[in-house]
This record gives C-alpha cells, sequence and structure tokens, in this order.
C-alpha cells in the first residue's frame, strides 16, 4: 500500500504537535508544583492534583491543547507572573506547531482535490475527442477503463497526441490504427 509523502508529512505534524503539547502540559504542571499547588493555577483544585497524578496530566494537557489553539476557555488561568510568562512562551511556541499542521493538512487536502479535478478532466478530454473523432465504443470504453483501473495522473494536453499519448500502447495503436484505416476511407 502505498502512502503519500503528504499524508505521512501530515501524521508527523500531528506527531510533533503532540509531543510539543505533553511538553508544555508537563512544565506547566511541574510550574504549579515549584509555584506551590495552593498559589498557582491549579489552587482550586490543588488536593485533588496532589492526591491523582492522572487528574493532574489530563488538566494540565487540556491547557496545552486550549492553549496552543487558541480557545483559552478561561478556566485555567495563568495567576502569578511566572505562569504568565510561560504562557506567552508557550503561546508563540505552540503557535507555530498549530499553524504549520493547519497548513499542511489544507495542503493535503488541497492538492488531493486539485490530482482528482486534473484526472477528471483528462478522462474527460480524452472521452470527448474520441467521440469526436466517432472511434469505436469499445475502444472508448478501454481509455475509460485504463483511467477507471489506473492511479495514473498524467498532464492535460491540449493536443490530441498528448492527451492519446497518456493511454497505454497497445490501446494507443488501436486508436491510430483506426483513425488511419478512416482517413483512407473518407479521402
Amino acid at each position: 500500500v502505498a502512502i503519500s509523502a503528504a499524508v505521512i508529512r501530515v501524521w508527523y505534524k500531528i506527531l510533533l504537535t503532540t509531543i510539543v503539547l505533553h511538553w508544555a502540559a508537563c512544565a506547566w504542571f511541574g510550574l504549579a508544583v515549584w509555584e506551590g499547588l495552593d498559589q498557582s493555577w491549579a489552587a482550586h483544585t490543588a488536593s485533588k492534583m496532589a492526591s491523582d497524578t492522572l487528574f493532574a496530566y489530563i488538566r494540565s494537557f487540556y491547557w496545552a491543547v486550549t492553549t496552543m489553539t487558541t480557545v483559552g476557555y478561561g478556566d485555567i488561568v495563568a495567576l502569578t507572573v511566572r505562569e504568565t510568562v510561560f504562557v506567552i512562551v508557550v503561546l508563540v511556541v505552540c503557535l507555530y506547531f498549530y499553524v504549520d499542521l493547519v497548513a499542511n493538512v489544507t495542503n493535503l487536502i488541497s492538492n488531493g482535490d486539485l490530482s482528482s479535478t486534473r484526472k477528471m478532466a483528462l478522462e474527460s478530454a480524452i472521452r470527448r475527442m474520441l467521440e469526436t473523432r466517432r472511434v469505436p465504443a469499445d475502444l472508448v470504453l478501454g481509455a475509460e477503463q485504463f483511467f477507471e483501473s489506473s492511479s495514473l495522473i498524467a498532464k492535460i494536453g491540449v493536443q490530441e497526441s498528448a492527451l492519446v499519448s497518456t493511454l497505454p500502447k497497445s490501446i494507443q495503436q488501436e486508436i491510430a490504427n483506426y483513425l488511419h484505416l478512416k482517413g483512407l476511407v473518407t479521402q
């Protein structure tokens, strides 16, 4: 199974972003411990955070995600100067990773649509050209089947020869033979 480089890049960006979020969450909780749970952003749940590490991590990770995505619900806020400075640094760093991830996903989607549009335009152009030239239906069907079964994304040419050149050699030869014989008969 072939996976495009763009898909791999998006998964890499998701992994990298998750790692950055993890680091930010751990540092955010570490800062609360350093400041004293009762004196920090964790003050309203200090007793639960001190006894439940998973709860503390989930709350910290939640803060990191809402900060990275710039949603910031306001339920977890910086209370000290150190926390405020840390939030500013995290916003700047995480925003870069978030924008990079969104840009890569957008690129993947737009290029996928572009490739699909080009392929459909090529198929349509070949079909019109063959029908205009009154190529037998079985040859038109052969060309259509080639595009349906192939993952080939060909260049769209404006000349008939460029369109036909994207087909397999056997179909090209049959079309050329038909057009040549047709030309001899109509002359």
